[in-house]
């Protein structure tokens, strides 16, 4: 559409020309504008091919003036030539160029993201002081558009949820380029997301309006979804990045003594997600019971020997592992099971031979306590060089004189050679 002055068609180089001039003290040019949408935080390259007709071959070159506007200069049904137009090359979306040679050519203007949506893209000669009557023609305009990169980034952009936590997460989006006109954020979750939001069990999209940020509380028991956003600005969806949710499982183990000898004990876990729960059972039911459910679990001596308890945590996604296990030793202790190691077969005298004892042979400071003998003659005991935590005599230090000696420790005996 013809804004200002009188662009023409030209039949002989296939162009729309448009003129200008210096009328007494006044600007005078033509322009017309090209309706089209330009968006907002998109990135423009617009290649004009164009040439000049100058009426004498002096004086400055006309310049090429392109303007982006929602409004255009104004709207002209009189094709009169020129008109008076604003002189200015430069400000805003204004964009100049010289023409300045007779034969075709093409000239670049390069618009960065724009901070709004424009409606027209304006054309127009521009007379510069001093100039001579000069006519640009215009043979094609050619415009490239660049959507925009990264333009709202979502944080954190990655979250670590240990199973079991409850602990509210906020996110929050933040708008890198300042773009104007934001009117929606979609957060994206994704269906059986493991998230509760306000304290229900999350949907899997959620429409803040223009809040840019949400807090959300894991679901205790359900693996977590990533979470990313769709932002609605100036009537255009950009997407965010994803924030990544790592699911971790804690590292669970049943506490409880290693060993009783009549009675009860009481077995546990600690940790486990909320709204979990355990089921037992006894390997042997001979040796030992076990409450089924619960925690924690209180197992009863039946018999005597080893056995192994495992417990199941149900009703939890986010574990990795479940079942867990521990072996115990109930009631007398089995000769079968009691071990001694010693350092050396063989000693001179004065060198100490180091004994521990263990039962199981690896449960040695699960021991009460140790008595240790030296059978056939006395010898001098010391404390060893393995101590448990509290000192149950397992381990010994044993100074000898020459003979053959039997070392026992309760009903178990272990003999050797001294020299």
């Amino acid at each position: 559409m013809t804004a200002i002055g009188q662009p023409t068609y030209d039949n002989v180089n296939k162009s729309i020309n448009i003129d200008s001039r210096i009328n007494g003290n006044q600007y005078e040019g033509a322009e017309y504008r090209i309706t089209s949408t330009f968006k907002q935080g998109y990135s423009y390259v617009i290649t004009v091919t164009a040439a000049r007709i100058m009426s004498q071959q002096t004086g400055p070159n006309v310049l090429l003036r392109l303007d982006m506007n929602n409004g255009g200069s104004r709207s002209n049904t009189n094709c009169d030539g020129t008109g008076v137009i604003d002189a200015n090359g430069s400000g805003g979306l204004k964009k100049s160029s010289e023409i300045s040679s007779n034969s075709f050519s093409d000239y670049v203007f390069t618009y960065s993201a724009l901070s709004a949506q424009q409606a027209y893209l304006m054309i127009a000669a521009i007379p510069p002081v001093g100039s001579v009557p000069q006519t640009i023609l215009i043979r094609k305009i050619n415009i490239i558009e660049t959507p925009p990169g990264v333009t709202f980034t979502l944080s954190p952009s990655s979250s670590t949820i240990n199973c079991g936590s409850i602990t509210q997460k906020t996110f929050t989006v933040t708008n890198v380029n300042n773009m104007a006109n934001v009117t929606n954020h979609l957060w994206n979750l994704g269906a059986n997301n493991g998230w509760l939001y306000n304290g229900n069990p999350a949907p899997q999209t959620i429409s803040t309006g223009t809040t840019n940020n949400v807090t959300l509380t894991p679901a205790c028991s359900n693996l977590k979804n990533n979470i990313s956003v769709t932002v609605t600005a100036g009537g255009n969806n950009y997407q965010t990045n994803t924030a990544a949710i790592t699911n971790t499982s804690p590292s669970l183990s049943i506490s409880g003594s290693n060993a009783f000898c009549s009675g009860t004990s009481s077995y546990s876990i600690s940790n486990i997600p909320c709204n979990a729960t355990v089921s037992w059972i006894s390997s042997n039911t001979s040796i030992a019971t076990i409450s089924s459910t619960g925690n924690p679990a209180t197992v009863t001596k039946v018999g005597n020997g080893s056995v192994t308890i495992t417990a199941t945590i149900n009703d939890v996604a986010c574990l990795v592992n479940n079942v867990l296990s521990k072996t115990i030793s109930i009631g007398t202790p089995q000769s079968g099971n009691i071990s001694i190691w010693n350092s050396a077969n063989s000693t001179s005298i004065g060198q100490p031979v180091g004994f521990v004892a263990g039962y199981p042979p690896n449960n040695r400071c699960q021991i009460i306590a140790t008595n240790w003998q030296v059978i056939s003659m006395s010898a001098n005991i010391t404390s060893g060089d393995f101590p448990c935590a509290n000192d149950n005599g397992t381990s010994k230090n044993i100074f000898f004189s020459i003979n053959r000696y039997s070392i026992r420790s309760g009903e178990y005996t272990k003999r050797l050679r001294m020299e």
